[in-house]
């Protein structure tokens, strides 16, 4: 852990377990939340060092069985889109 030490860091997925009890909610599939993330941590510390993209779903539903919303709309957007929000806003 001595490669963060004095490093403001960003870590995203905390729907449950350490992340839910410790982590100040989100949700990184609204660009606006992610922005009011990003300018709270840059109010408060001054800079993002890193940002650890942790957030996602794991959805074990057969492919045949899993409707388009959940699969394009929610496994994406969280998986895949969250990802560059921050980054395709400026």
């Amino acid at each position: 852990m001595g490669h963060v030490k004095g490093r403001t860091v960003i870590v995203t997925g905390a729907s449950s377990n350490i992340g839910e009890a410790t982590a100040a909610p989100t949700d990184v599939t609204d660009e606006v939340q992610v922005l009011r993330l990003f300018e709270a941590a840059i109010a408060r510390f001054g800079r993002v060092d890193i940002l650890i993209n942790n957030a996602g779903i794991a959805d074990h539903t057969p492919s045949d069985e899993l409707s388009l919303e959940r699969c394009c709309c929610a496994v994406i957007d969280t998986n895949l889109t969250s990802a560059f929000a921050r980054s395709l806003s400026g």
